[in-house]
């Protein structure tokens, strides 16, 4: 007996000069929009105190004269300022990392190794690390 198709989700008419919009599509799919805030972030930092982990999120903002509307590059100074903060538990950091580092492994496996400024400095760490005990 063959499987019969579920029927398709009603997609609003789009052709016209008007795309459908994320709300009409969502309504005849039948899902809900989350409305939430989105930051960019460019760096993190973990804090853990027993069962609990924050990951700050956050970026550098330049400090400087802004006299003309646009900061003047000779007296700019940086500072990282958080953006974002997540709260979860040990348990749920594990199972983030883990789920975060196969996504990671599967896109290098795709387009070749990820290099940023912490794995090139994690790395001569650790060349250091073992060339200091082929020494003694």
């Amino acid at each position: 007996m063959a499987k019969r198709k579920p029927p398709k989700a009603e997609v609003p008419e789009t052709s016209g000069a008007t795309p459908a919009s994320a709300e009409e599509v969502a309504v005849a799919q039948g899902l809900q929009i989350v409305q939430m805030p989105e930051w960019y972030a460019s760096g993190s930092q973990l804090v853990i105190a027993g069962n609990d982990a924050q990951i700050i999120f956050n970026k550098p903002m330049l400090l400087g004269d802004t006299t003309h509307g646009l900061p003047t590059l000779s007296h700019n100074v940086a500072v990282i300022a958080p953006v974002g903060m997540v709260r979860m538990s040990i348990g749920t950091l594990k199972d983030l990392s883990i789920l975060l580092s196969e996504q990671v492994a599967k896109r290098e496996a795709e387009e070749g190794v990820i290099h940023t400024a912490f794995t090139r400095m994690r790395e001569a760490a650790r060349s250091r690390g073992a060339s200091s005990k082929k020494k003694h």
